[in-house]
């Protein structure tokens, strides 16, 4: 009797523990999820031409590597993002493929990758621009994860 009771209640914890690593695995970790939200809030603020909540997932020692521009810091990127939106009255940002990858020395460093389809027009039924961009992003956590380095490359090239 003793062993059959036994036998039970190893089976019920077996169960138990299957059970919360499935659902485990169905929600990604909170550095992935906060890494992937702010990437698609950068996107939400560029196309609704909000600098401020661009520049607010963003580190003060951002560095971009942008073929046509070089390396840009944070101000420089204001700046021509600032450019970008008086020279474009619609802009478009469609991400596919996040993917966020935690760095496995720091706890603090991850990467992401993921594409970004942008389009800028004058308000007409066709962008006057587009370019498909692959991009390599570095994120920091110091209380938040911000942006620390972006390099996007244009994915035909």
């Amino acid at each position: 009797m003793i062993r059959s009771d036994w036998l039970r209640a190893t089976a019920y914890t077996v169960i138990a523990l299957q059970a919360l690593w499935l659902a485990a695995c169905g929600t990604p970790p909170a550095a992935e999820q906060a890494i992937s939200n702010a990437i698609k809030e950068i996107a939400e603020g560029i196309e609704q031409r909000d600098s401020s909540a661009v520049v607010d997932h963003l580190h003060p020692d951002l560095q971009i590597n942008e073929r046509n521009h070089g390396s840009l810091d944070l101000d420089q990127a204001r700046r021509i993002m600032t450019a970008t939106f008086f020279r474009h009255r619609d802009i478009s940002v469609v991400l596919t493929n996040i993917q966020v990858i935690p760095d496995n020395i720091r706890e603090d460093l991850a990467t992401a990758h993921f594409n970004a389809l942008v389009t800028g027009g004058s308000g007409g039924i066709l962008p006057n621009q587009a370019q498909l961009y692959r991009v390599e992003s570095q994120w920091l956590n110091d209380g938040d994860w911000k942006l620390i380095s972006l390099q996007a490359k244009r994915a035909l090239e």
